[in-house]
């Protein structure tokens, strides 16, 4: 109706009138760049069943009065404020949401949003909040209904992603859903400092991608009950949590996960992690503790047995205090293995033991950097590290200052590894 009026600053209705057979007000204020202030008061009565895209992009609109609005069989609020950023003021009082399915993008950008009451709305029903309060990055406190569940809901993706002031976040009225991935979840919200997930339904969900991605001053995660047996990726997951320094995924009983690339990447001051032993499905751990400076040794019990190992590239990469790696039982069948840069700027390790990776047959083709400025390298095992087609070692060694200890087996290494290995070897 006054959709793309951008130069409309004001709609003066009949006060006395109600829009009591309205059934639809899609796109109604849609892109109206201009209005200040809507007079809501006319919808108190109708027979709406979605504000999808009523308010969206009204970006001159500072507050909005729904306390009076009808509300009780609307099903669906996709985009509904988005991109208002200049509100700052919503009243939903007395505003009915138990029939909403769909509530994804809702407050998308609302930058402007400092403070959301939404105790009125109950999610019993609710099926989409992907999006939900995305950027909303001066939003600090969002107040949610304590005796509804979302236990219909499937999809929470990118609901907090941006939400640069929250603190804390209620996670209770999750505590029953049908999702299956909580993919970049908390992504962003870097004044968040605690989360408790022990209340949390976790029993089906497969992709924890970015789930708490440059979350920087995130202390403390509660994992207690939280259990991930059917998880297969962890992608990011913890990516740049500056401020993690003890981790305890072990009891999420994640066995499963395939992929864990750059799960703990860019946690400089993380000391501990303990993960599930035998996560033997994993297939690549790309990158998985680069940067976790503080860290100075590791358990690596998670490994065992681990059969389909595709890629290790950059796994310790800058772990600047590690000073002891030991790797246990993992035995490769087939397929091409990246290990380059795999101990790259470890210039505190002191021993590498990789003697038990029993590798059958396979094709370790890069081992770029595994060890460059690993300047206090001083024992080397690779005894059964099948080396026999690897054509690229460049800078293999490269700053190793120390005469190390190497071991390894001459019968399965390649000429030009055994020509960097004479160079940094005890006699």
């Amino acid at each position: 109706m006054f959709s793309f009026c951008k130069n409309l600053a004001d709609i003066k209705f009949n006060d006395s009138t109600l829009t009591k057979y309205l059934e639809n007000m899609e796109h109604i204020f849609d892109s109206c760049i201009s209005l200040k202030y809507i007079n809501t008061a006319i919808f108190k009565s109708n027979k709406l069943i979605n504000l999808n895209y009523v308010f969206k992009n009204c970006s001159s609109l500072i507050e909005i009065d729904l306390s009076n609005f009808e509300s009780k069989n609307i099903t669906e609020f996709k985009e509904t404020f988005y991109e208002c950023n200049k509100l700052e003021n919503i009243n939903f009082t007395n505003f009915g949401t138990s029939k909403v399915t769909r509530m994804d993008k809702m407050f998308y950008n609302c930058t402007s949003l400092k403070y959301l009451n939404i105790s009125s709305f109950y999610l019993e029903n609710l099926i989409n909040a992907g999006y939900m309060f995305y950027s909303c990055k001066n939003l600090k406190l969002i107040e949610f209904n304590k005796n509804t569940i979302t236990k219909n809901l499937e999809d929470m993706s990118n609901i907090f992603d941006s939400c640069n002031s929250l603190k804390e976040i209620n996670t209770k009225i999750f505590k029953e859903n049908k999702l299956t991935n909580l993919n970049y979840v908390f992504k962003n919200c870097i004044s968040l400092n605690k989360i408790d997930l022990s209340c949390f339904e976790s029993k089906n969900i497969t992709e924890l991608n970015e789930a708490f991605y440059n979350c920087q001053n995130l202390i403390n995660i509660n994992f207690s009950n939280f259990y991930l047996a059917k998880a297969k990726t962890i992608i990011k997951i913890f990516y740049n949590c500056t401020r993690l320094r003890n981790i305890n995924f072990s009891m999420t009983n994640a066995r499963y996960i395939i992929d864990a690339s750059f799960a703990f990447s860019g946690c400089t001051y993380l000391k501990s992690v303990t993960l599930p032993d035998g996560m033997i499905f994993l297939e690549s751990i790309e990158n998985m503790f680069q940067g976790c400076s503080s860290l100075t040794s590791i358990d690596l019990g998670f490994l065992n047995g681990v059969f389909q190992l595709n890629a290790c590239r950059g796994m310790f990469q800058g772990c600047s205090n590690l000073k002891e790696v030991n790797f246990p039982f993992i035995k490769r069948s087939s397929g091409l293995l990246d290990m380059s840069d795999m101990f790259k700027g470890c210039n505190n390790l002191e021993r590498a033991n990789l003697e038990r990776l029993n590798f059958v047959f396979p094709l370790i083709y890069n081992m770029k950097s595994m060890f460059s400025g690993c300047e206090n390298l001083t024992y080397l095992n690779i005894l059964n590290l099948n080396t026999m087609i690897t054509f690229i070692v460049q800078d293999i060694f490269k700053d190793v200052q120390k005469k190390v200890k190497v071991e390894y087996n001459p019968i399965i290494t390649s000429e030009n590894l055994k020509s960097e290995i004479e160079k940094i070897a005890k006699n």
